[in-house]
């Protein structure tokens, strides 16, 4: 015979706790606590309902693309030196059922569009086939829970995506002033291509750098895709009447795209260009032969960074390459799947030989013979780069790491 319980969870009375590797009481679990010790999360419900729905949890951010001295990348088996690049990626374009990126020029608000450029990081060879960058901003937690009052599992998001290239993409900017008059036009041309917008009484100058933006964005001429010049626009955050621009492609051939700013006759409002054309486009250079390259996540329990081997864990995730859906050389790496909540150190040593005691350590690991469980409360999070043959020193590679956040 069923229990009374099991009779009354059958017609939707009584709420089940699911649980995946490990179990769970169904109570929440304190940050960075592990469930029974057990060697996975729980995965807990709210009465009738499974685990959150793809999209639920809203993204975090991570990293905006701000070098300040508390947010760099600074060398860790290698050295480097971060410096502010202020060419921003477009929004993600390809994050299906997952809620818009944290932070990127083409958000719906202000509050969304904090991307403020990406870091140019310069990082020597070290004669290894691995050079590895820690993050030295703050890394948010990157666990949540889920359920009814009662009923909360706890749980860590399962992927971080990444935007991330090499070499340097030419850029310049326009910006607006004036008194704003109705029916004056105010025009930027990109490539000899002129891009319009027509004022309107309830403008103001940050309005008409908002248009124009998105009249270069859609153009099929000089937009992401453009047959004519390829090249993307946003809104500076500092300066709502500013319009940024960036080539779509890396490289030299950037620097040679022309800018311009015009009014109509007779018009009040200006528009200045910040040169005859954009500038600073850099080719990529590298150190070795990139392969691939990783994540990895740090920390000890509930505090950042490493502790003592038994309680630290040290997760390296791999990440892939995905296509974009617009004609820019933007690199948009899923990095992950990352391990359950409370799951052991997918870096953890292995028994080599039991009989003489010894162990066998992943090779390069950040932290070796960390073994902890995976909890990540503020981790310490590294870039790591990966070759094919050993780096020569006298070489250096200059990746550009724009906004990381971490997704559902």
């Amino acid at each position: 015979m069923r229990s009374v319980l099991a009779r009354l969870a059958l017609v939707g009375l009584v709420g089940i706790a699911l649980v995946g590797c490990g179990s769970s009481n169904g109570t929440s679990l304190q940050a960075g606590a592990v469930p029974n010790n057990g060697g996975g999360g729980p995965i807990n419900t709210t009465n009738g309902i499974g685990a959150p729905p793809l999209g639920v949890v809203p993204s975090v951010l991570i990293d905006n693309g701000n070098a300040a001295a508390a947010s760099s990348y600074v060398g860790f088996n290698t050295f480097a030196v971060d410096t502010q690049n202020t060419v921003q990626a477009l929004q993600d374009p390809a994050s299906p059922a997952v809620p818009l990126v944290p932070s990127s020029p083409g958000a719906p608000t202000a509050s969304q569009a904090t991307d403020t450029g990406d870091h140019f990081v310069l990082e020597n060879g070290n004669n290894s086939t691995q050079l590895i960058a820690r993050f030295s901003g703050a890394v948010p937690s990157l666990v949540y829970t889920f359920g009814a009052p009662g009923n909360t599992g706890t749980f860590n998001y399962s992927q971080i995506i990444a935007h991330f290239w090499f070499g340097q993409k030419a850029s310049g900017s326009v910006t607006i002033g004036g008194i704003i008059k109705a029916g004056d036009v105010v025009t930027i041309t990109l490539g000899g291509t002129n891009v319009n917008y027509t004022v309107v009484a309830a403008d103001t100058t940050a309005t008409i750098a908002t248009a124009l933006v998105a009249a270069i964005n859609g153009s099929a001429t000089v937009g992401p895709a453009g047959t004519v010049v390829a090249t993307y626009a946003w809104v500076n955050p500092a300066n709502s009447s500013q319009v940024q621009i960036a080539a779509s492609a890396i490289g030299v051939a950037g620097n040679a795209i022309t800018l311009a700013a015009s009014v109509s006759a007779g018009s009040t409002e200006t528009a200045v260009a910040s040169g005859a054309t954009l500038t600073g486009g850099v080719a990529a250079i590298q150190a070795g032969t990139f392969s691939s390259w990783a994540i990895e996540l740090v920390g000890n329990g509930s505090a950042a960074g490493p502790g003592a081997p038994a309680a630290t864990y040290d997760v390296r995730l791999a990440c892939a390459s995905t296509p974009t859906t617009v004609g820019i050389s933007l690199n948009r790496f899923v990095c992950g799947p990352m391990p359950l909540y409370g799951a052991a150190s997918s870096l953890a040593p292995t028994a080599g030989n039991p009989g003489a005691g010894t162990y066998n350590v992943p090779v390069n690991a950040v932290f070796p013979g960390a073994e902890g469980a995976f909890t990540p409360i503020n981790p310490t999070m590294y870039v790591v780069l990966n070759y094919a043959s050993a780096t020569n020193p006298a070489l250096q590679s200059n990746p550009y790491v724009d906004y990381i956040y971490a997704a559902q």
